[in-house]
């Protein structure tokens, strides 16, 4: 957690506390990583921290998910609630074994997720200062609850934004992260066209590239794996569509380490492409190479988007038309500021972005190069290989 960046919002917004409703949220005020509300939104899990102690926050979990803080130990102590049965056995001596026994059989839970958030902001002497509550994680009508069984002294004010603010200058250990899960990608992606043989279907290469990416030490978040026509299609599934020679074969994908997530594209061509495919890749890579330039402190997201596009229709796709050109990068796939016309916000150190510069054309196929991008105080630093060409992938 960027612990400085964090303190300094909450200053600015006169709050004394800061309350975590999402996963993501959560993992980054506390470390605890829930397994249940990813897979289940309504689930409530929260972090509760003052601004003066941000090292030292409260979780609160379900009893069922106990287990996730002796495996994944949080930043603080945990106030479980709600039901659930493990037993104590004999051999619980120490280790996790031992964190388990004492949350799971010897900490009393509480009743409901209500109640242990606001024994939270008691113990944390927060029920009468002003707090920033993540509303993003709430249940319905959970806003409405809190304010109800909080004292009248209590005062909160949404803080899903703020979080955003803080989460986006990332810190040295998240970009390590970052630059981890991208690895893992290009890797899986050298993999993938190492394999590449006459009649492998989509499919067939979807779980060879899921299958390094996992012997990359990563976890793969999505795939659009394409041959051919298919490529014309953004959100392409891989299929039973058979290489032929003469395919392009587009890669858009995405992997995690650690909580954070990287999203790369890569295109190739199974033999010699054709010439305007040459020609439209070489307007794209031009296109992604003026945005990567253009992620400086200071520069806002709107004039990254405009040099893109305006580059990729100087080199050869005078009608190249795009809704942005890359994204925050983080704990999720998407994080702010997008890279788009009309959006001002100014770059900082520290911001990691997605630089793309996709073009989809049905009869020609889709390109698409996208890179991870930290942007420095002395400009921006690529988390992978310079050289990033169209291939050709000898059958």
């Amino acid at each position: 957690m960027n612990a400085a960046r964090a303190a300094a919002v909450l200053a600015e917004q006169g709050w004394e506390g800061l309350v975590a409703t999402t996963a993501e949220n959560v993992r980054y005020l506390s470390g605890f990583r829930s397994f249940t509300q990813p897979l289940l939104r309504t689930t409530q899990v929260y972090a509760v921290a003052r601004r003066d102690r941000l090292d030292a926050p409260l979780v609160v979990a379900p009893l069922a998910e106990v287990d996730m803080a002796a495996q994944f130990p949080p930043r603080g102590d945990l106030i479980p609630y709600g039901r659930f049965f493990i037993e104590a056995g004999a051999g619980a001596a120490d280790g996790a074994d031992r964190v388990l026994v004492r949350w799971a059989c010897e900490t009393p839970p509480l009743a409901t997720a209500l109640d242990a958030l606001v024994e939270a902001l008691r113990r944390l002497d927060l029920l009468d200062g002003p707090v920033g509550v993540d509303e993003g994680g709430l249940t319905h009508g959970g806003w409405d609850a809190l304010a109800a069984r909080a004292p009248d002294r209590f005062r909160m004010a949404p803080a899903a934004d703020s979080f955003r603010r803080i989460r986006a200058v990332k810190t040295a250990g998240e970009v390590a992260a970052l630059e981890g899960a991208t690895q893992a990608l290009l890797a899986a992606v050298e993999a993938t066209l190492g394999a590449c043989t006459d009649g492998m279907t989509e499919g067939e290469a979807a779980l060879v590239f899921e299958q390094a990416v996992l012997a990359a030490g990563a976890r793969p978040l999505f795939t659009v794996l394409a041959f051919g026509s298919h490529t014309a299609y953004p959100n392409a599934v891989p299929g039973d569509r058979p290489l032929r020679r003469g395919d392009l074969i587009r890669f858009d994908v995405g992997a995690v380490v650690d909580g954070y997530c990287a999203d790369i594209a890569r295109t190739a061509s199974y033999g010699e492409p054709a010439a305007a495919v040459r020609a439209a890749y070489r307007a794209i890579l031009a296109g992604q190479d003026a945005a990567v330039a253009a992620c400086r402190p200071g520069a806002t997201a709107a004039a990254v988007f405009a040099a893109a596009v305006a580059a990729t229709q100087r080199a050869g796709l005078p009608h190249y038309r795009r809704h942005h050109v890359g994204h925050g990068i983080g704990l999720e796939v998407y994080e702010p500021p997008l890279l788009a016309d009309g959006v001002e916000t100014p770059l900082e150190a520290g911001m990691v972005f997605e630089v793309e510069t996709p073009y989809y054309e049905v009869g020609l196929g889709g390109l698409q190069v996208e890179d991870t991008v930290v942007v420095t105080a002395s400009g921006p630093r690529l988390l992978g290989p310079a050289d990033r060409d169209l291939r050709v992938v000898e059958p």
